[in-house]
């Protein structure tokens, strides 16, 4: 989508628009979905909110056929309402497939398999759309059914990396406390580097340790949340956490 409005939008504008369709809804509806997910059956929402998220791609992806480009950034919306459901669902019921201690755990298998997903999408993208938009979004529909039977089994590299050392460092008797505030300042310094470091090799590293610092915070605060918070509050928590975390998102961007 954002290559369409790139090479067909008029400026910067509709670039902007899709940035806020992405972010904004899921900012919006997040607390709504939260208490939703408490009172019903998460894993209906989860079925249910991954065939929204399929449907609304597909119209997408036929608006771009049919060059309707001003319907995007609204399905875009739509789309990414029905995200918030689907992530808040898919958190909240974590606590009920492991056992307490075993949160970390699958925190971090959870953070892996994301961050594969996330970079093998990010690619495929890419590469299809030289093929064209429309092939791109079509068969960007297809995908969320898939996840359905595969649940997010194929995350991890980058952000995954950070929970998986982390634990590895655990496991050989390191302090829990002191192996998180060690990646907080792994971040930390990685993102201060960016300002000194030129384009090249060590400004990739700088990536991959500052994915690794944040991925092993948001596994271990997650981790917290989950085991501390009661199981009819689990949707609400996980959905204030993700509200917070995209309301941030412009304010410490430059």
């Amino acid at each position: 989508v954002e290559v369409y409005s790139i090479h067909d939008g008029d400026g910067l504008l509709p670039l902007a628009a899709l940035f806020a369709a992405h972010h904004l809804p899921v900012a919006l509806v997040s607390p709504w979905a939260g208490s939703f997910v408490d009172r019903h059956d998460r894993r209906r929402v989860l079925v249910h909110s991954a065939l929204a998220m399929a449907a609304l791609t597909g119209l997408m992806a036929l608006c771009m056929a049919l060059e309707l480009g001003w319907a995007l950034p609204l399905l875009l919306a739509l789309r990414s309402g029905a995200s918030a459901f689907f992530t808040t669902a898919e958190r909240a019921t974590v606590p009920r497939l492991v056992e307490p201690d075993e949160l970390l755990v699958a925190g971090a298998l959870e953070s892996a398999t994301w961050s594969t997903v996330f970079c093998v999408g990010m690619a495929l993208g890419g590469f299809l759309s030289a093929l064209g938009t429309t092939l791109a979004l079509a068969l960007d529909a297809l995908s969320f059914p898939l996840t359905l039977g595969f649940a997010h089994t194929l995350r991890g590299l980058g952000t995954g990396l950070g929970p998986v050392s982390a634990l590895w460092l655990i496991g050989r008797g390191a302090s829990r406390r002191r192996v998180w505030i060690a990646f907080h300042w792994l971040a930390l310094v990685a993102m201060a580097l960016f300002f000194w470091v030129p384009a090249g090799y060590a400004l990739v590293a700088l990536s991959v340790l500052w994915g690794a610092g944040s991925g092993t915070n948001w596994v271990f605060s997650a981790e917290g949340m989950q085991r501390l918070a009661d199981d009819e509050f689990q949707g609400r928590v996980a959905a204030l956490d993700g509200t917070l975390y995209i309301t941030a998102q412009p304010l410490v961007a430059p």
